[in-house]
């Protein structure tokens, strides 16, 4: 039997937020969020062709810094 070691604190896995959770948080239209994230202002996770998500502490530091102009 192989024994396995959790992860460290470390390297902890983002969860990672669909779009409509991200609009709710930022209090902003998915619409908004979808052109942020076409411009490369928000980083996004695309998890097959219908799928796309946004790590949480990709969130974090949108809170903590606000949403940039000049990824444009």
């Amino acid at each position: 039997m192989t024994k396995t070691t959790p992860p460290s604190s470390d390297h902890r896995i983002p969860r990672l937020i669909p779009i409509a959770e991200v609009g709710d948080i930022l209090g902003l239209a998915e619409s908004t969020i979808w052109e942020h994230i076409r411009r490369g202002r928000i980083r996004a996770v695309r998890l097959g062709k219908r799928a796309t998500r946004v790590p949480d502490d990709e969130i974090r530091r949108i809170v903590a810094e606000g949403l940039s102009d000049e990824a444009a």
